[in-house]
């Protein structure tokens, strides 16, 4: 006999929060490789499509991120989806800080509502995703 063990929320939180958060740099390294292979098959880049893909590509990511993260806690979409993007901003800003990148207090600043209000977003939809029921006949 299989013994169920139960987890109360706050711990489903605490699990969910940073594995959502990594699958969420997953896909923003991802989604920036795709932008990167998209241009240099068309061969040059405007000066200003570098930083509107990585914002892009940041707040896509976020999205996914805070679903992830609800769909692993089941419940509390806005709490744990917001958690998630504050995290995934932070992984970011510390790669981008190792990097060297240079960034002004109000780009943070934004860059931190933006990614916290998509993954809030994301596990706000992911919440309140009805399950289709399929009925044997």
């Amino acid at each position: 006999m299989k013994k169920h063990i139960s987890r109360s929320a706050g711990a489903a939180v605490l699990v969910a929060v940073p594995i959502g958060a990594g699958l969420g740099v997953l896909l923003c390294t991802l989604l920036l490789m795709l932008f990167s292979l998209v241009f240099v098959k068309i061969g040059g880049i405007p000066d200003n499509a570098a930083p509107i893909t990585a914002s892009l590509s940041g707040a896509l990511a976020a999205f996914a991120a805070g679903w992830f993260a609800a769909k692993l806690c089941g419940s509390k979409g806005l709490i744990t989806g917001a958690a998630s993007g504050a995290l995934l901003f932070l992984f970011i800003c510390a790669g981008s800080i190792c990097c060297g990148a240079d960034i002004s207090l109000p780009a943070l600043l934004i860059k931190l509502a933006v990614f916290t209000l998509c993954a809030a977003a994301g596990g706000v939809v992911r919440v309140n995703k009805r399950v289709k029921v399929q009925t044997l006949r």
